[in-house]
């Protein structure tokens, strides 16, 4: 069966709800710190990255999404299999005339969604090198 986008006639699932929320308050944050937000759920050769943006100092910023509610903590979810992907992601994009010859950093945005509705927003630039 074809997926042609969600049921209509049916709810929406919370954790794609979550996740866009969790997107959404991400990607305020980074421009409320001077980032450039150049692109969500961007696709880049086989992997998507959840947001591509311009750093203060110019350099790529290729950007790890986690949002969550309950106990833990978002961050803790960026394991090796999506590092590796976050590093792939910036490997087609570098391929890219748009993005030739700048430089590529890591970053994971964790959003925690607590009782009430209230937000938390937790930044790591720079949260890990490429092998490369």
């Amino acid at each position: 069966m074809d997926d042609h986008g969600p049921d209509p006639r049916r709810p929406p699932d919370p954790r794609h709800t979550l996740g866009a929320h969790g997107e959404d308050a991400a990607a305020q944050y980074l421009a409320s710190i001077g980032y450039r937000v150049l692109g969500r759920n961007v696709r880049a050769g086989d992997v998507e990255a959840d947001i591509v943006a311009l750093t203060p100092d110019g350099s790529i910023a290729v950007t790890e999404v986690k949002a969550r509610s309950g106990p833990w903590h978002p961050e803790d979810r960026v394991d090796a299999v999506k590092r590796d992907r976050m590093v792939r992601a910036a490997h087609a994009l570098a391929a890219t005339d748009a993005f030739r010859d700048r430089m590529f950093q890591f970053d994971v945005v964790a959003v925690s969604v607590r009782a009430g509705g209230t937000v938390e927003v937790a930044h790591w630039p720079h949260a890990f090198d490429s092998p490369e």
